[in-house]
């Protein structure tokens, strides 16, 4: 039953249960929503239906000079950029194993390991990133014939634990990360601004990637809600 249903291996069904002494049962199904949101995870093909911890590598990434191009130009035409930065990215991040999980404005916020691939994570975000920067200078030749303006990516990653789902809403469901690496990449890429680099990386994902990749120095740095002070490495892309 366990297979057939795709449980994870910290999940132990009831009949497994060996009771000793005086116990207290609550029910987790205590209404039509919780049945209704089980049911839809239960024949979900998604390995992230029921919710997992796991190491993965988290990317977010920003785009420069994007506030002064949003604020110059009407509504329709940041929209339509956006939407084909998006189509245009997304297809760099699908290539090398990653999800786009969110979008705010200009930022995305990427996951690698949340889906399938294992291995290798923290090479894939930097690939990743590389491949995003080459195709930007293309995107870019867009922006100057129709706008005379021209965008940079910053982008920050970390590898560490996080919770991963499947989350919905009804019309709307996704894979997000949910857990304070999340956090952690986040503050790594506004680091960029401060140091005036592109892609800064954390320790914990310099020691997935040192052999594999060159670095321009490393910055010592306190980051936005975050107590003590942080090594961040500089990627060269």
């Amino acid at each position: 039953m366990k297979d057939r249903l795709r449980l994870p291996d910290d999940i132990r069904l009831a009949c497994q249960t060996r009771i000793s002494g005086d116990i207290k049962i609550r029910r987790l199904v205590v209404d039509d929503l919780d049945s209704q949101i089980i049911r839809d995870q239960l024949v979900s093909h998604d390995e992230n239906s029921l919710g997992r911890e796991k190491d993965i590598a988290v990317l977010f990434t920003d785009l420069a000079n994007y506030t002064s191009f949003a604020e110059s130009l009407p509504a329709y035409d940041v929209v339509h950029v956006l939407n084909r930065y998006y189509l245009t990215m997304n297809d760099i991040v699908t290539e090398h194993g990653g999800v786009i999980s969110d979008v705010a404005g200009d930022g995305m916020l990427i996951l690698f390991g949340a889906c399938k691939k294992e291995d290798g994570l923290v090479m894939d975000a930097i690939h990743t990133v590389k491949a995003m920067h080459d195709k930007l200078n293309h995107f870019n030749q867009y922006l100057e014939s129709m706008y005379g303006l021209s965008f940079g990516l910053r982008a920050g990653i970390h590898y560490g634990p996080a919770i991963i789902g499947h989350f919905s809403t009804g019309p709307m469901s996704k894979v997000t990360a949910i857990g304070d690496t999340v956090n952690f990449a986040s503050r790594i890429e506004q680091a960029n601004k401060k140091f005036g680099s592109q892609l800064l990386i954390s320790e914990s994902a310099y020691e997935h990637a040192r052999k594999h990749v060159n670095t321009s120095g490393s910055h010592k740095s306190q980051l936005k809600g975050k107590t003590g002070i942080y090594t961040l490495h500089e990627v060269e892309i």
